[in-house]
């Protein structure tokens, strides 16, 4: 980002593109993937962390989270501090991408940059809906904490339900 800060004019005359995740599905996600040990080489001592203090995701929410940690571990940043500017509070980047609708919407950026690849699936969990992880409690701690990107980008907690 220290280029665009540097010449904002050239950034914004290219196409650009982002992925973002649902706060509440994204946060289970960080959360299963650092309690299996996430990456090896750099996740390791959170990963142990975690797993230590934590008994499961709704300990993790409610008694392990806090903003100094989610501003300070980059896997849990709020996903505005990459995409907003800091100075309009405007979105920077030219096209979002949801990851819930993620096929799609590649299709999109394909045709923009004249793409033959198309996307393969690496990294599936293979678990429930999120919505199962939740009660009212959690809902609410994760509006508290995420509240920046949900509004920004739109998201509700039922919004992919059934």
């Amino acid at each position: 980002w220290d280029y665009l800060r540097a010449d904002r004019e050239r950034f914004n005359r290219y196409f650009s593109f982002c992925i973002v995740r649902n706060p509440w599905d994204r946060l289970l996600s960080a959360y299963t993937f650092l309690s299996k040990g996430g990456n090896a080489d750099t996740d390791r001592d959170l990963s142990i962390e975690i797993n230590n203090s934590c008994k499961n995701f709704s300990d993790f929410v409610l008694n392990w989270l806090s903003f100094e940690k989610i501003y300070s571990i980059k896997l849990l940043n709020p996903q505005y501090i990459y995409i907003q500017s800091e100075h309009t509070g405007k979105i920077m980047i030219s096209k979002l991408l949801r990851y819930e609708n993620l096929q799609n919407d590649f299709e999109y950026v394909r045709k923009v940059l004249k793409l033959t690849d198309s996307l393969s699936w690496l990294n599936s969990s293979g678990r429930r809906k999120y919505q199962d992880f939740y009660n009212p409690e959690l809902i609410k701690k994760v509006e508290y904490f995420y509240s920046t990107d949900i509004q920004l980008l739109g998201y509700t907690f039922n919004q992919d339900a059934l």
